[in-house]
């Protein structure tokens, strides 16, 4: 009986270790350079009809001979959309790569006809990866898996080192990156010159990260985001993105922003931390560089340039973030009946007087919320703090105002100071704030100069110091860059 049990076993353990091993690499290639079509099983093209060689386009694909686990290699140039036909598992991914080298790089370029380069419909567990896309009307990578508050478990989509660009030919909100589906991780890519968003998704457990992101909005008429969560997303991570603006319509550098009327849901959260936003200068656009509409998220060591808000967020935690050159606010906790926000030990700096500009109205503010304010500092603003709508019991502790017009403001109703904590905050008009040995101070700056603390944290890809020196090196984001295939 033990020998049969051993058997059993052993014939198992074959079969497992047989199916991960029998994982199948497939091609297609254009078809204008294949006459006949292959069984994709090679790269080359077929001597004849059915036999080894790559599908004949895409429209030639064999979906059913792909299983869970196997790679489709798109090898170079397509001039049509690539619907994908097949889904895999959590532990054996569909995989569709272009990763070969020199004129077999893969490509799917879309001449400026194709309304989508790469359409995903009611699929999971897929991966693309190494592959450019890109001179679509409406959607470079589009991802449609499942909808609505309770999405079906479809998702898992996975996009690593894709070049995605030039989607901007008129269409209905023309996004590069545009999905639905939770568990999806979108990280190390370059995405350029979207005609609305650069990356609009909806769904659960998203990874957005180590991204590069340049020309959003650049369409006659819409005003694009870097990155937008739409609906309802719980615990997602929007972490190491740099999003540089090359067109006066940019908008957001991040929204997480449900649909009006939407209830917040207690469970949701997530973080957005060590992102970069170099914003447009205010042009009349409500431009913002972190928005946040969302409980329960933790915004954190983020450095935003430009905009007329630089940080606009309900019931988080704001935390260790560099805001500077924003025209109207620099960060803006609001949200009531939203949770308690904490804003701690962020560096919000006015750039006045360059290039004509005014003083902003205030550096930090509250409006219709209710929070901690500590350990800040505030510089170059009319106000340093303030508190408008109904904000009581708010504590503003140890923040250091620079150079600010004035240190506090409260407006209607009449909730001002003696309902709002105000200790040790402290107001400097000189040059060198060190010279008075607060506790604020040498907590905050930790006897450094001001424009030396407003440097970025390490690990923070800033490009410029607070005195536009350009740095040494600008920090690699795992951007694929298409001369290096």
């Amino acid at each position: 009986m033990r020998a049969v049990c051993y058997r059993i076993i052993a014939l198992i353990l074959g079969l497992t270790i047989y199916a991960v091993a029998s994982a199948a690499d497939f091609h297609v290639r254009p078809a204008t350079e294949c006459a006949n079509n292959g069984d994709g099983t090679t790269a080359a093209c077929a001597a004849d009809g059915g036999m080894a060689g790559a599908f004949r386009g895409f429209t030639s694909i064999n979906w059913s001979a792909l299983q869970p686990g196997d790679s489709l290699y798109i090898v170079g140039q397509h001039n049509a959309g690539l619907v994908v036909g097949r889904s895999g598992t959590s532990a054996r991914r569909i995989t569709i790569r272009g990763d070969k080298a020199g004129a077999e790089r893969g490509i799917i370029d879309g001449g400026g006809t194709l309304d989508v380069c790469l359409t995903d419909n009611n699929h999971s567990y897929l991966s693309i990866l190494n592959l450019e896309v890109g001179h679509c009307l409406n959607r470079g990578l589009q991802f449609d898996n499942g909808r609505g508050v309770d999405r079906a478990p479809m998702g898992g989509a996975f996009v690593n080192n894709v070049f995605v660009h030039d989607i901007a030919g008129g269409g209905s909100y023309p996004t590069c990156i545009w999905g639905y589906g939770h568990q999806a991780v979108i990280e190390n890519s370059r995405i350029q010159n979207c005609g609305d968003d650069g990356l609009w998704w909806v769904g659960d457990s998203v990874g957005i990260r180590n991204n590069a992101i340049a020309g959003v909005g650049i369409g006659p008429v819409e005003t694009g985001d870097c990155i937008q969560l739409a609906g309802v997303s719980r615990q997602f991570n929007i972490s190491r993105n740099r999003c540089d603006h090359l067109a006066a319509n940019e908008k957001h550098c991040i929204i997480v922003a449900p649909p009006d009327g939407t209830v917040f849901d207690a469970t949701a959260g997530g973080r957005i931390e060590e992102n970069t936003c170099f914003m447009p200068p205010y042009d009349g656009l409500d431009t913002k560089g972190i928005t946040v509409a969302e409980p329960n998220v933790l915004i954190a060591r983020n450095f935003v340039t430009g905009a007329r808000i630089g940080i606009a967020a309900a019931g988080p935690y704001i935390v260790a973030n560099v805001v500077t050159q924003f025209h109207d606010v620099g960060i803006l906790a609001t949200g009531q009946p939203g949770p308690w926000a904490l804003v701690a030990s962020n560096t919000i700096v006015a750039v006045a007087g360059e290039n004509g500009q005014v003083a902003p109205a205030y550096c930090l503010a509250a409006y219709e919320t209710s929070g901690e304010f500590v350990n800040n500092i505030v510089s170059g603003c009319n106000v340093g703090m303030a508190g408008y709508g109904y904000h009581p019991n708010n504590v503003w502790d140890t923040n250091l105002s620079w150079r600010n017009a004035s240190t506090y403001e409260f407006g209607q109703p009449a909730l001002n100071t003696t309902l709002n904590t105000l200790t040790a905050n402290p107001n400097f008009a000189g040059t060198d704030p060190r010279s008075a040995r607060s506790w604020a101070v040498l907590t905050a700056v930790a006897g450094k100069s001001l424009s030396g603390y407003i440097e970025p944290n390490v690990g923070t890809p800033f490009v410029f110091d607070f005195l536009k020196n350009l740095r040494p090196e600008t920090p690699a984001v795992g951007a694929y860059e298409p001369d290096s295939k």
